[in-house]
């Protein structure tokens, strides 16, 4: 006779309360670690006069070119996501825009990066895909944003010069190659050769029950399926069109948000803020990236001789410009589909 215990599903009650649990530690963990971050940039301005001062002159009138920019932004990563999932099921642009600032807002608002996963979760419900398909497009539009990270970060280095010769940006770039290279490489052989990718995973499956384990090869032939674009030369090509596109219109964000605080006008000085601060959002921080970015951002303009504090205020005023937006509208598409933040974490 099979004991209680082992058959008894587990209560909901105390599922929500592990679920419940594990996102407060989330929280409190990005919150110590946006403190330290905070604490970092701050430490580095000596006067906090000349950072109210920086803060109360700029030329706000720019950020209407720079909100502008972002939208254009938000629109070219719509028109990338249409491509990666042509291979599985085709949606039109303006239909996944909405999902797409969703997933944009989740991030914004909740720790862990929940909103990838809530992309996915959407994009099943919405329009048919599967959600461990629609995960492998967000897993490989993150390798094409590293790509073009590492681009960008390389022609960042150049444009410095001398300057970053015995610097820590110089250690990104083959660190950044290493992690971006490998996912990469790792990627491409499971969507070139599939059969081979499912038999290893049968067999390294092959301990665990019947039903766990042909759930588990379900999810990653689907997987597989959504890195379907790999495949095709031409798609893969316009999704690095598209990325390259997206993250030029975010860099003139960062040019014209300079514009506001007189900082310069070498767009080139730009892209090293862009690839840092965008590296750094991998790591774990409270939502919207607080503390880590705006002190990435205030170091990587250093290296161009900008001012601390100057370099702290243009990086708060940015962090607005770029996390505003998306928010704003994603909430406008929760509302406009009846979701709430719970429903989509919950699922």
């Amino acid at each position: 006779m099979t004991s209680a215990s082992a058959t008894a599903p587990t209560d909901p009650a105390v599922e929500a309360g592990r679920v419940g649990r594990r996102f407060q530690r989330r929280w409190v963990v990005g919150a110590v670690i946006s403190a330290f971050f905070l604490w970092v940039a701050f430490r580095q301005v000596s006067d906090v006069g000349r950072l109210a001062s920086a803060l109360g002159q700029a030329n706000y009138w720019w950020l209407i070119p720079a909100v502008l920019l972002y939208l254009c932004d938000l629109g070219a990563r719509t028109l990338r996501w249409r491509i990666l999932l042509q291979p599985v099921v085709r949606v039109p642009a303006r239909a996944l825009f909405g999902t797409l600032t969703i997933g944009f807002l989740v991030n914004n608002v909740l720790p862990a990066r929940l909103g990838e996963i809530a992309r996915a979760v959407l994009a099943g419900r919405r329009f048919g895909v599967s959600r461990s398909a629609a995960l492998a497009t967000v897993v490989v539009e993150r390798i094409f944003d590293g790509i073009v990270m590492l681009l960008f970060l390389g022609l960042a280095v150049l444009v410095a010069g001398s300057r970053v010769a015995s610097d820590w940006v110089a250690l990104l770039v083959p660190i950044t190659a290493a992690a971006f290279g490998g996912a990469a490489v790792v990627l491409a052989l499971l969507a070139l050769a599939p059969h081979l990718a499912l038999g290893v995973a049968a067999r390294l499956l092959a301990p665990f029950p019947a039903r766990l384990r042909e759930a588990a090869l379900d999810a990653a032939e689907k997987f597989i399926a959504g890195l379907g674009v790999l495949n095709d030369v031409k798609l893969a090509a316009a999704v690095l069109a598209t990325s390259i596109l997206a993250w030029g219109l975010e860099g003139a964000v960062y040019v014209a948000v300079g514009q506001a605080f007189g900082l310069t006008d070498a767009p080139g000085a730009y892209l090293l803020p862009l690839a840092v601060a965008n590296l750094g959002t991998m790591i774990p921080s409270s939502p919207g990236y607080v503390g880590t970015f705006d002190a990435l951002v205030q170091r990587a303009m250093a290296v161009f001789a900008v001012p601390d504090a100057e370099a702290l205020a243009y990086a708060f005023v940015l962090h607005i410009a770029i996390w505003l937006p998306p928010t704003l509208i994603g909430f406008f598409f929760l509302a406009r589909y009846n979701l709430s933040l719970s429903r989509i974490t919950r699922d």
